[in-house]
């Protein structure tokens, strides 16, 4: 979608977007090196954290500064994200209340793909974690397989959430 078309949709709809790169990603991303990623994982881990754990507290507090301004109190706020960071997105959604929607991209189906979280395998998977955020806001998940989110879609259909409380469709 072009500038200009996107600048027009932002005018019809009233809509404000907010974009922001937690720490490692876009411009004051790390290396990229491969083999300097994994000493940066390990580092962090050897502190008693992770990055992805760090990300977390990023995103919110990037929902906490957008609340913040008194013109954006009362917009509806949709938190984005795809893949790893998209799972990112979902855990700093349980820690915060206010968000009216969720949008996710190819998330992993299990932190055993990423993305890393010390000890949370011990208690949920992203799935788990998925029925959660549903729980609070609406989801949307766009996924390659969508037999990967039957815990979800199993919770959702218990407790009789309306049908667009969670929609998980394939691509």
């Amino acid at each position: 979608m072009g500038f200009a078309k996107l600048s027009q949709l932002f005018e019809t709809n009233h809509t404000v977007m907010v974009w922001f790169a937690p720490r490692g990603v876009g411009l004051s991303a790390w290396s990229t090196k491969p083999r300097d990623q994994v000493q940066i994982r390990r580092r962090f881990m050897l502190l008693g954290q992770t990055v992805d754990g760090m990300r977390v507290w990023d995103i919110l507090q990037a929902t906490h500064a957008v609340r913040s301004i008194e013109s954006m109190q009362a917009l509806q706020m949709t938190l984005q994200g795809e893949g790893e960071m998209g799972v990112n997105v979902l855990y700093a959604s349980l820690f915060t209340s206010g968000i009216d929607r969720l949008e996710f991209a190819d998330l992993p189906n299990s932190h055993h793909v990423g993305p890393d979280y010390l000890n949370v395998l011990r208690f949920l998977d992203i799935p788990e974690a998925l029925a959660m955020a549903a729980e609070k806001s609406s989801v949307k998940l766009i996924a390659q397989r969508t037999d990967d989110w039957k815990y979800p879609l199993e919770v959702h259909k218990r407790l009789g959430w309306a049908t667009d409380r969670l929609q998980i469709a394939p691509e």
